[in-house]
């Protein structure tokens, strides 16, 4: 607890620049402000962050900016060091051989380190047991290649980097050799991987081999029939089979014999990581298969209120949930490394994502984690991005004297770089706009003017580098307070004094959820359904999106009436992985389906501010917090 309660200080002194006051502290973290005048103490003496102090309050400064500076002194040294000697040693560690080679105490091992890495472990089924203070990571092997996976990938991007955590953890191995001649290997083949994919496929044979080497092989490969099947229709057979191989000469050139199932795995990877055409998986995909993709598309779109996915989109996304369903099959998901910003920066993409997991596992009976979640919503924010409604689009007048033909090349490379985000009202002289006075969000004009109007930008005849950066900050801004101002308006109407609750302990989610839907039930805003609905949304992907709020909302269904509750409470909330200060849940009557993108973005733009968020902590009635909400 303890740990976890420093870790969150030292998170939200990271989010933010600006002085952060003991009192506030305490609020957020749920002590005493001498409590975390204690903890600041002890973060100093670890000599990895600098706290400083000042009579506006804490500011936290790191000690090194160096990404090398590792030593044998540092927390994270201690963490990788020790999670080494549990993978890698069958039989156990002696906690106070650990505490001799790192030259620290035993009790500083049990205390400091061993807490943050079994509650890791734990996300991945595996436990740390002791006996007579000899320690074990107790779990299956597939189960132990996820969780270096996942320390290899977190707040990683590429396979360069994950392979230094790689290094880190197994010193003794030379990783950065392997991975070069695997990396070699690959890009020799006649097979295409995208980025994601080599990243993945490098990091899951780095692990096999790292694993192999110590003896620690998987007994069999799930379903691995259906990889069989996918590879007997495949026009590049021959090439995954070559590619297999070549890697296992590899094992075997530094004397390690690759077991069958290994070999299997291999195999397995390359049909899951490579692009295969839709072509080359029409024969393979059943019709049911894509009149589902189809269907549950199609949900998507009236759920939430956007515009239909196309043919081609549905086609090319069908291969994505093709291999996204084997992988799931065969349990193989690795952790996706910008998983996390997606479901943060994202989040209405990300919560179409989660909806369409959900129909798809549940036709399935098959899991898909929130790495593979996020991984749908790169394919539905990039197709949404770029077909947007034209009802959401930026629309502009351009002020331009006519020359040549300098107007109309001008005009049309407008339009090449912003055909799907920008409307063009109209092209007119100065003389002619200032006649008429037409209305549009973003006025472009070749002409210095004295127009009032709030997105005015001047552009050269000929459009530079610099005037096209200039009208996408333009058109963001703009985006960004028609949002806002959907968001709010959808808030005044939603939140109402009934639904508020301040300072109320239960045991978990589950019990703040059910108080919550019940008294919503009671004010008649909600069908009885609703509560167990707004429970399965929860247990298909966390809706704490921040460090401080948890946003509770159905998977499917509507409320009668739109609302939104607030529970505020001073002490911390445990919530899944997080801790949060607020639960906003959400109710959307099907009228409205269509603020609530615009509605979630508002308030998770407002949490994701420590400065904003201490503002509305600092509330103690409805009528104050709806008015800091609002003011923000």
């Amino acid at each position: 607890m303890k740990n976890m309660r420093i870790d969150t200080l030292i998170n939200v002194l990271e989010e933010t620049n600006d002085d952060i006051s003991s009192t506030s502290l305490a609020k957020i973290i749920g002590v005493s402000e001498k409590t975390v005048r204690n903890y600041i103490k002890e973060i100093n003496q670890q000599e990895i962050y600098n706290i400083q102090s000042s009579k506006n309050g804490y500011r936290l400064i790191k000690m090194s900016e160096n990404p090398n500076d590792f030593t044998i002194n540092s927390i994270e040294y201690r963490e990788n060091y020790l999670i080494s000697k549990l993978l890698t040693n069958k039989n156990g560690i002696s906690i106070f051989e650990v505490a001799e080679e790192l030259s620290v105490s035993e009790s500083t091992i049990i205390n400091n380190v061993l807490p943050k890495i079994k509650r890791l472990a734990n996300k991945f089924q595996l436990s740390i047991q002791s006996h007579n203070y000899q320690y074990s990571l107790i779990g299956k092997e597939n189960q132990k290649r996820k969780f270096i996976g996942y320390i290899a990938t977190h707040n990683s991007y590429g396979y360069f980097t994950s392979t230094e955590t790689l290094e880190k953890l197994f010193p003794s191995i030379d990783i950065r050799k392997t991975l070069n001649q695997l990396h070699n290997i690959c890009q020799q083949s006649n097979l295409f991987l995208n980025d994601y994919s080599m990243n993945n496929f490098l990091i899951h044979i780095l692990i096999m081999w790292i694993r192999v080497q110590s003896n620690n092989t998987i007994s069999v490969v799930d379903n691995y029939k259906s990889i069989e099947n996918i590879i007997s229709f495949s026009e590049q057979k021959e090439d995954i089979i070559k590619l297999a191989d070549l890697i296992q000469s590899l094992f075997v050139d530094i004397h390690f014999s690759i077991p069958q199932n290994e070999y299997q795995q291999i195999i397995a990877l390359i049909t899951l990581s490579i692009d295969n055409s839709y072509n080359n998986l029409k024969n393979l995909i059943e019709p049911k298969f894509m009149d589902n993709i189809l269907e549950i598309a199609k949900e998507v779109s009236t759920r939430f209120d956007i515009p239909e996915f196309d043919h081609s989109f549905l086609m090319q996304f069908s291969r994505h949930m093709y291999t996204a369903y084997h992988r799931a099959k065969m349990n193989m998901s690795y952790p996706n490394p910008i998983a996390h910003q997606i479901k943060l920066d994202y989040t209405p993409v990300y919560d179409m994502s989660v909806y369409f997991a959900h129909k798809f596992s549940t036709i399935y009976n098959i899991t898909l984690n929130e790495d593979e979640i996020a991984f749908i919503a790169l394919h539905f924010g990039a197709y949404l991005e770029n077909n947007k409604n034209k009802l959401d689009m930026t629309s502009c007048i351009i002020i331009c004297e006519k020359y040549h033909n300098i107007t109309k090349k001008l005009v049309s490379k407008i339009k090449l770089n912003f055909q799907s985000d920008l409307i063009i009202l109209d092209i007119m002289s100065l003389d002619h706009y200032l006649s008429i006075k037409p209305q549009s969000d973003l006025l472009i004009t070749t002409i210095e003017t004295t127009i009032p109007h709030p997105y005015k930008i001047l552009i050269n005849p000929i459009l530079t580098k610099q005037n096209i950066r200039d009208i996408w900050q333009g058109i963001e801004q703009i985006e960004e307070k028609k949002s806002l101002k959907k968001g709010k308006f959808f808030l005044e109407k939603a939140l109402s004094d009934c639904l508020y609750a301040r300072n109320v302990s239960f045991n978990n989610v589950e019990e703040y959820i059910r108080f919550m839907g019940n008294i919503c039930y009671t004010n008649d805003y909600i069908s009885p359904e609703f509560i167990d609905d707004v429970l399965l949304r929860e247990a298909v992907s966390s809706t704490a999106f921040t460090n401080f709020v948890a946003i509770p909302h159905t998977i499917s269904l509507y409320a009668k009436s739109s609302f939104i509750f607030i529970l505020h409470n001073d002490s911390p909330i445990n919530w899944n992985n997080k801790k949060v200060n607020f639960i906003l849940m959400i109710g959307i009557a099907e009228s409205d389906i269509s603020s609530f993108n615009d509605t979630l973005n508002f308030l998770i733009d407002i949490f994701s501010s420590t400065q904003k968020t201490l503002k509305i902590m600092n509330t103690n009635t409805f009528d104050d917090f709806k008015e800091t909400l609002m003011n923000l």
